[in-house]
């Protein structure tokens, strides 16, 4: 079933995610608060409410495709941008990063295909709904 395969790739998401060195050595370890200074100061903010909002994994299991294509698109976009900052060719890097995002993008686009055909719109819906800037905006900081 394509949502046991978005859980999965999901659980690795969060798994690299947190092993980034600024989440690893974040004083809040991970955990965004609004209005605690670490908070407001920090580059990572995206990543963090992007944990936050992950963190139960069993909740996520309960959410519809469409909620999981939303979170498995941001994750993507997450590593995407952390892939490109190392230089990675996702399309040939053999690294576990790389693989996941080849993975994650062709089962991004079977649920299209699946919600396309569930209800005629409904992928369009996630392109349109999902904000997947991969730095924080001002207002977030």
């Amino acid at each position: 079933m394509i949502e046991k395969r978005v859980t999965y790739l999901l659980r690795l998401a969060r798994l690299n995610i947190r092993e980034y060195p600024e989440i690893r050595t974040c004083p809040q370890e991970g955990w965004y608060v609004a209005d605690r200074r670490p908070c407001v100061d920090c580059e990572s903010t995206v990543q963090c409410r992007w944990l936050q909002r992950c963190g139960d994994l069993a909740s996520l299991k309960r959410q519809g495709l469409l909620d999981l294509d939303r979170v498995l698109e941001q994750a993507t976009g997450h590593v995407e941008a952390r892939a490109r900052d190392f230089g990675h060719d996702s399309a040939s890097c053999q690294c576990e990063a790389c693989q996941w995002l080849r993975e994650a993008r062709s089962t991004l686009a079977e649920t299209e295909r699946v919600l396309q055909a569930l209800a005629p719109g409904a992928a369009t819906l996630r392109s349109n709904h999902t904000a997947t800037r991969l730095t924080p905006s001002s207002h977030e900081r």
